[in-house]
């Protein structure tokens, strides 16, 4: 498995425990649309990977010379909510919750590391209303080999 899906799977299991205090879920992409009983909804996906390459180095593992590549990769945490009485504050609330369960780390060595770059709450600009979802973004550094996309370099 691509090291990529490796890191979204650890994001969403790091975030899990965070959104069960309100009641929420969270997934990996998502193929239907979102129940109003299931909100808050969490949907992590991947918008983009950039790659550069290292140098070439001695793999541990397979004891030869292989080039490596520094990877970078942008994480949207998708946030649906319901946002009736304040949206701003509710959005505010479940991006902070986000932001607690992914903490600039290096994801118990996956990554080199994420960091939050940037949150937006979607608002209508026809109408200035919420659209009742925003995102938190992550950009995530973390090396491969080439031809070797499943463990970190």
């Amino acid at each position: 498995m691509h090291l990529r899906y490796q890191i979204l799977e650890k994001l969403k299991a790091d975030l899990q425990p965070f959104i069960v205090t309100k009641n929420g879920r969270v997934s990996l992409m998502r193929a239907r649309a979102i129940e109003q009983e299931d909100m808050p909804f969490f949907t992590i996906i991947h918008t983009g990977e950039t790659s550069t390459p290292d140098g070439v180095i001695l793999d541990e593992v397979t004891n030869q010379e292989l080039a490596r590549i520094n990877r970078r990769l942008l994480v949207n945490v998708i946030i649906q909510f319901k946002g009736r009485s304040d949206p701003q504050r509710e959005f505010d609330e479940l991006a902070e919750l986000v932001e607690q369960a992914i903490p600039p780390s290096h994801l118990g060595g996956l990554v080199i590391d994420i960091i939050p770059t940037a949150s937006e709450m979607f608002i209508d600009p026809q109408t200035a209303q919420s659209l009742g979802s925003g995102r938190v973004v992550f950009e995530v550094s973390y090396r491969t080999f080439a031809g070797i996309p499943d463990r970190a370099a």
